[in-house]
């Protein structure tokens, strides 16, 4: 059986598409690394791959089979949920709650295929779904159809035909790009403090930024120089999340006029670091999880895009507010 060298194997790797070399899993022959490599590389909004632990199945795996004919060739797909408290973890779909199956089992006909149709960039046809035991050997990777995560199982060869049969919309360099390193900032709703006490800001004092504190914060995560906006909700436990889907903009952002009796103020509550491909395939009612709870984090003030103050999240009476540590640039400018 061809095999890749062992440096491939176990991860290392030194060409322009490092970003979908695997990590040693079992000793893969030519054909199955390509499949898994380019599975991954096609993965997108709607569906996405990503490798699990225990690359083969194991004959002990119930699940729904399902039969697809895509671009002309006839393969075969096996998906399953996932229990964690189970030694295999896999499972057929009629343990999953009410509000699961119903999900999943609304994708069996047109959603499902239209979904694959987008992915192989090839018509698809659903020829039957049963309930069936997944065959010994077969590759596992994990399948993300839109918010529900499960188990797939899959012969390569078969799916190699169908990869070779079907036209893939992206050039072969684009999916690199999915993998490119972008710098994000959340930011929280601007506060408004009139221009005498933007000019008397000192260290130590507290500015409010919330009635509530136990309350979620609205605020954006942006991508600077990309042009991504994201209305979030940041909660003080650490918790972030996505409120409505990706918002494209053409034009920078113009800084709101007051009159000379007000300043408004920005909070940038923490910077992150996304790819690319994460960045886009963000939808509304992701989570994240940030680093440090609300009473643990700096924070920086900003005054039409200059930072004057750093401070940290404090709680008073109820009240959230930022208490300066420190100051950066003279108010008064």
């Amino acid at each position: 059986m061809d095999t890749y060298p062992n440096d491939v194997l176990a991860g290392k790797t030194s060409d322009s598409h490092d970003a979908f070399r695997l990590p040693c899993i079992d000793t893969l022959s030519a054909v199955e690394f390509d499949v898994l490599n380019r599975l991954i590389a096609l993965s997108g909004r709607r569906i996405g791959f990503r490798t699990v632990e225990g690359v083969r199945s194991m004959r002990c795996e119930r699940a729904m089979r399902v039969a697809l004919d895509i671009s002309g060739v006839r393969t075969i797909v096996y998906l399953a949920g996932r229990r964690e408290d189970d030694q295999h973890g896999w499972y057929a779909f009629d343990h999953l709650a009410p509000a699961q199956r119903a999900a999943l089992w609304a994708l069996r006909a047109n959603r499902l295929r239209r979904a694959f149709e987008q992915l192989f960039s090839a018509p698809v046809t659903v020829r039957d779904v049963i309930r069936d035991i997944v065959p010994p050997g077969w590759l596992r990777m994990s399948l993300r159809i839109g918010r529900i995560e499960v188990g797939c199982w899959f012969d390569a060869a078969s799916a190699a035909g169908v990869l070779a049969a079907s036209q893939p919309q992206r050039r072969p360099v684009l999916p690199a790009l999915s993998f490119f390193p972008v710098g994000c900032l959340m930011t929280l709703r601007a506060v408004y403090v009139s221009r005498d006490e933007y000019q008397g800001l000192a260290s130590g004092d507290v500015v409010v930024i919330a009635r509530d504190a136990t309350a979620p914060l609205r605020g954006e995560l942006i991508a600077p120089g990309f042009g991504f906006h994201f209305a979030m909700t940041y909660r003080t436990e650490g918790t972030v999340t996505i409120e409505t889907d990706e918002i494209r903009l053409d034009t920078q952002d113009v800084p709101t006029e007051l009159d000379d009796r007000q300043v408004e103020l920005s909070i940038e509550l923490a910077t992150c670091r996304l790819t690319l491909g994460e960045l886009a395939n963000l939808t509304a009612g992701q989570m994240m999880r940030l680093a440090k709870a609300a009473d643990e984090m700096s924070v920086n003030i900003r005054y039409r895009g200059t930072y004057v103050a750093r401070g940290r999240l404090i709680e008073i009476n109820g009240l959230l507010g930022v208490r300066i540590d420190a100051i950066g640039k003279d108010a008064s400018t």
